[in-house]
């Protein structure tokens, strides 16, 4: 009886493998060969407050460099930058832990590269999240890719 269950176990696991693993979006360029996802390589957090400025954006063939400037409490404990790639849609999570927030607010600056590894347009979003809360959209755009990989 047990030997038919473990048959019956295998056979379902073949099935979802089957099911599942074809519906996986594919990755390859015109060859046929498989391209990476993008993947965050880099990021740095300012220690010192700083006044707010823009959000910048700078592409350099395969690399796009993030320059943005979010508001925390000024005894932040740490910040770090999560990434999540969907599709074309990049998404970059600067996430802040804090203990208190008896002081005053202050804008680090938030640096972060992220490498590409086709040509297209991708949608890049830049949330902002205070201890596990709601993430807030602070920036979102499309970045040109013209030239990489060629």
């Amino acid at each position: 009886m047990w030997k038919r269950n473990i048959y019956i176990f295998i056979i379902a696991i073949g099935i979802w493998i089957w099911i599942y693993g074809c519906s996986t979006q594919d990755n390859n360029d015109e060859n046929g060969s498989q391209i990476p996802s993008p993947e965050l390589i880099n990021f740095s957090v300012s220690e010192n407050c700083s006044e707010w400025n823009a959000t910048q954006i700078n592409v350099d063939e395969c690399n796009i460099s993030i320059e943005h400037y979010a508001m925390f409490g000024a005894s932040a404990d740490s910040i770090v930058v999560n990434f999540e790639v969907s599709a074309e849609t990049l998404k970059i999570i600067e996430k802040g832990y804090q203990s208190s927030f008896d002081d005053s607010i202050c804008y680090f600056c938030v640096s972060a590269d992220i490498l590409v590894y086709m040509t297209g347009t991708y949608y890049l979003k830049i949330f902002r999240q205070i201890n596990e809360g709601v993430q807030s959209l602070e920036w979102s755009g499309n970045v040109n890719i013209t030239s990489c990989g060629e």
